[in-house]
């Protein structure tokens, strides 16, 4: 076949001219190569420089926290101050948590024997479930209100996921287990000390979780204390009837019901008052991210379409960052986009959960590599509803990964923590 003009008719028969058809997509193939090229050697010298990156990013963030942007942005009373311990309200926690442990209710109840506790002062129901039938975790896990059930059925929902539902967003919720000396924090040995009590052994010491989202897992404040203490006993009483009604606890679990009492109930009141309630529903939060039409058909126009596909993410990092010693240490969450093929991270940044700008993330990627994937793989059905409106103003198609090569990446974020 001779050479063909570029304004005589295509010969694939599409009825368009050769220059407008064939031509172009070929002269638009060849340049995604070139960039593509270009961008590899560049990648290769990433590779080696992200976690210099990364150590930027968290020093940024700390730097950013006295600025009036992020003051602005987040707000005084947004930032949770550490709270000192209270000794006396502390000894009571410890008390019904070592009567909890003496009883072993681990033998004969799971985490799916949920049970929820009204206690006095409180507006919503508080929910509980017993750990350590599985011989990992011993102790009691606490979900404050319907924030809180919410959580422990989003928990079920990501099991899963193994490690790597560390990532997601973390309460509210109490966590009271044994563990060993080393797990505490200094003021906590100090006040152990204080209270004069000695625990010996491996997973012999009391350990006081709060979980709570945005936030680094920390000690628990003295209103968690004081929820925590009145649950406690109150589980020690169900765990009783628990024992002694085990066919009926497991006829009500199948019908997706559990039981609840108020704080305070006696083994033979719970007889009589006890009741069963159905287990809430999981509710499904999707937050739309906002996208700027006139920005992103600009972008479209600018920057070609290739045949890549990207992975995106966004998720909690693992590395807290502490604006000062009085404060609770904060969890930023971390933007990020990796090609799906290699697993090569193309761009990561950290910010704190109310600066992120997931949108303005993805365009400063796109211009920075001047191309735009022909698909985009998101970890989860949430998310694409999340950035479908983003990315369809984008031209690129969305859907959930089977498998995300961002996972590798993730990996070893906690293997640096």
């Amino acid at each position: 076949m001779g050479k063909i003009g570029r304004n005589e008719p295509c010969p694939c028969g599409s009825g368009k001219k050769y220059k407008n058809c064939c031509l172009k997509q070929e002269e638009e193939r060849q340049e995604t190569v070139v960039q593509t090229g270009e961008f590899g050697e560049q990648l290769s010298l990433f590779e080696n420089l992200w976690e210099k990156k990364l150590e930027e990013c968290l020093m940024d963030l700390m730097e950013g926290q006295a600025s009036e942007e992020y003051q602005a942005t987040v707000g005084m009373a947004e930032a949770r101050l550490d709270e000192k311990i209270n000794p006396q309200v502390m000894d009571g926690l410890v008390k019904a948590f070592l009567r909890f442990v003496e009883l072993k209710p681990w033998e004969w109840m799971s985490d799916i024997d949920l049970f929820a506790v009204q206690v006095p002062g409180e507006e919503e129901l508080t929910y509980a479930c017993i750990l350590g039938n599985a011989g990992v975790v011993f102790g009691l896990a606490i979900y404050p209100g319907d924030d809180g059930i919410q959580y422990y059925l989003r928990q079920r929902a990501v099991e899963e996921k193994g490690h790597l539902s560390m990532f997601e967003d973390l309460g509210p919720s109490l966590l009271l287990s044994l563990g060993n000396r080393d797990e505490l924090l200094p003021e906590e040995r100090k006040v152990y000390k204080e209270l004069d009590y000695r625990f010996r052994g491996r997973e012999a010491w009391p350990v006081f979780r709060s979980y709570r989202p945005g936030y680094y897992v920390w000690k628990l404040t003295a209103d968690e204390m004081l929820l925590a203490t009145a649950v406690l006993e109150q589980s020690i009483q169900f765990a009783l009837h628990c024992k002694k009604h085990r066919r009926q606890w497991n006829n009500k679990i199948e019908q997706d019901k559990i039981p609840w009492c108020v704080a305070g109930c006696s083994l033979e009141e719970m007889e009589k008052k006890l009741r069963w309630t159905p287990l809430p529903e999981v509710r499904h939060k999707i937050e739309i991210i906002p996208a700027d039409e006139i920005l992103l058909k600009k972008v479209r126009k600018e920057v070609p379409l290739c045949q890549g596909i990207w992975e995106l993410d966004w998720f909690y990092s693992p590395m807290p960052v502490q604006e000062s010693k009085h404060h609770v240490p904060v969890r930023p969450l971390m933007l990020a986009i990796c090609d799906h093929e290699t697993g090569l991270m193309l761009d990561f940044n950290l910010v704190y959960r109310e600066q992120a700008d997931i949108a303005g993330f993805v365009v400063k990627t796109i211009r920075g590599l001047r191309r735009r994937p022909r698909v985009v793989m998101v970890s989860d059905p949430l998310k694409v509803l999340a950035v479908s409106k983003l990315f369809s103003l984008l031209g690129c198609e969305v859907c959930v990964a089977d498998y995300m090569m961002m996972d590798d990446f993730k990996d070893t974020l906690l293997e640096m923590d």
